[in-house]
Formats: C-alpha cells, structure tokens, sequence
C-alpha cells in the first residue's frame, strides 16, 4: 500500500511471526503468520561503552559498542484464532482434538524448551524489513474490566535484529479475525458461577534468564533459558460476604476459572489451585465497598496436572 511521500504509517505496518527449531535462526521453510496486533515496542538497542582511559586531554575517547538487548512489549487482542499463536509461544504446542470444531489445550510443558520464534516488521514504505530471531515470551498480562474488547501485553526478549530489502515470506498465512468482547466472559470461583468480580488481571511469566552473553558471540544472546513459571493477580469484588475474605484469612484453596464465548468457539483460563492473599476492605467513600484480592496459582495435586491450563475452540486444525 503506497504511503504519503515515502512517510511509513503505522497503520501499514504488518507484523508476521515464524517459529524457530534451533534457536535465533531462521527455520529452512518460511511459515510466517501475519498477527494482528494494536501496539508495539520490540527494539534492539546496542549500548555505547564510555573509554576512562586517561591520554593527557579532557576530550572524551571514542565510545566502544556494547552488547545488544532485543526487548520490548506487544500489545495483541485476544481473538478466535490468532492469539493461539502467542500461547504456542509461551506453553509450545497444544495437545487438539476434535474434528471441526477443534479444541487446542496449552499446559506447562516440564518436559520441552519453552520456543523461540522470530518477528519480522514489514516498513514497505521505505522499503525496509526489521526481523528479529531469537524472541521468548518473558510474560503475558491480562486485565478484564469494562466493557471493551480483550487484549493482552506480551513482554518478549530476544537475541538479533537483520535489516534487510527482502521480505524473509512473501506469502504469510493470515485467519478470519474476530475479537472476544469482555461481554463475551463468564467467570466461576470456587467452581460456581460468580458474578462478583468487577476486575481481573494476570499475569502469567516465564522468567527467563535474559544475561547469557558469551564471549565470541558477537554480543548477541546465543541462548534463554526459562526458569519456573510466575502466576499471579488480582480480582476486585464486591464487598457483600464475608466468603472470599474467609478463603484469604483461611488461606483456603480455591480456583478461577475464566471462559470467553462466542457462537462455537471459546477461550478457557483455569487456575484450578490458587489461594487469595489477606487484604481487609477499605471504606474510601459513601459508595459501594469492595474488596481486592490478590491471587497466586500453583500446582500442587489437581488432575490436570498444570498450575494453568488455556483452551482454545476454534477452526483452526493444528498450531503444532
């Protein structure tokens, strides 16, 4: 799409992602997946290195280049068959089944490497493409509220950036789009219905070891290795019982479970073992009292055998 005057729009700037098989190179077939996002701030900045060598003069020395740091944050809308991609980023493949609808379950794996992907930035206005190899997800943060469209801020860490004229796929794979509503959301706690919470959010982190740097590898991360999962968040209810602030007094173990749905398909968020930090209700006004709990979740012995588990319904055959 031709711009103003060679001036790149945001608006025109299609993101695709592909995932690695060896960690921060390209896979031998390109399979890019053009996603829909609203917001991003990926770059890779290369630090500039003072020289304190001491040479008779008070002009500073010539700077030396430091390592680089691929990071940033995406802001993606949770959809029916795009955001699947970003949890394969994050859980690896799901286990699906069905046969139209399909039904695509993501868990902790404890046994493989969390994957790596790459992204690439189409600026065609310039023309320039900015792919970036090596990316992990380092978190996801949800917030439910309103009465708007859901999305999620995805913090990735990465290892490289290549500039180049040509595009690393011409033909990437694109889905029918549609977005889940937060009137589309239905909550449980506790495993009954609840229409108690005003607000949640989570975050869910992989914690990623982001300072591996080797000597001799040109001052890219060569690798991420991911340390143990971090889930944790927080819910705003109203204030009518003494039932929820029970379970935190009593650090009594309950679930959450989150369920979007439309027509056919949905998205399902359990936390089937989580347990409520104690915080007493405040009054800060002459209206309704509420109550904020902070949650963690954990896996301790609840059959399905992960502190979360993400279901997806939905066209799509396989994210494998």
């Amino acid at each position: 799409m031709a711009s103003c005057a060679g001036q790149q729009r945001g608006s025109e700037v299609p993101i695709g992602i592909d995932f690695e098989t060896t960690y921060g190179s390209d896979p031998g077939a390109p399979a890019l997946v053009q996603v829909p996002y609203i917001s991003e701030s990926i770059t890779a900045n290369r630090a500039q290195n003072e020289d304190d060598s001491i040479d008779g003069r008070r002009d500073p020395k010539r700077p030396s280049q430091g390592n680089t740091d691929v990071s940033g944050n995406i802001v993606v809308p949770v959809d029916k068959n795009y955001f699947p991609y970003w949890l394969k980023a994050m859980f690896g493949a799901p286990t699906t089944s069905g046969a139209g609808p399909y039904t695509h379950e993501f868990k902790v794996d404890n046994t493989n490497c969390q994957p790596s992907f790459l992204l690439q930035k189409d600026f065609a206005d310039i023309p320039q493409f900015f792919k970036y190899n090596g990316l992990k997800i380092n978190s996801m943060a949800f917030a439910f509220e309103g009465d708007g469209l859901l999305q999620c801020t995805i913090d990735v860490v990465g290892a490289s950036l290549t500039e180049s004229g040509t595009d690393y796929d011409a033909t990437p794979t694109t889905h029918n789009y549609q977005r889940y509503r937060f009137l589309d959301l239905t909550l449980n706690e506790g495993g009954s219905a609840s229409t108690e919470f005003t607000q949640l959010s989570f975050n869910i982190g992989s914690n990623l070891q982001t300072d591996v740097y080797p000597i001799g590898g040109g001052g890219n991360r060569t690798a991420l290795p991911e340390g143990k999962y971090s889930i944790g968040g927080n819910g705003r209810v109203l204030f009518d019982n003494m039932s929820l602030y029970n379970k935190a007094l009593n650090a009594t173990e309950s679930s959450i479970e989150l369920i979007g749905t439309s027509g056919t398909d949905s998205i399902t968020i359990d936390f089937n073992e989580v347990e409520y930090g104690l915080n007493s209700p405040q009054v800060t006004g002459n209206e309704g009292v509420f109550l904020d709990l902070d949650f963690q979740a954990y896996f301790d012995d609840h059959a399905d055998d992960s502190s979360v588990v993400i279901t997806v319904v939905n066209d799509i055959a396989s994210y494998a």
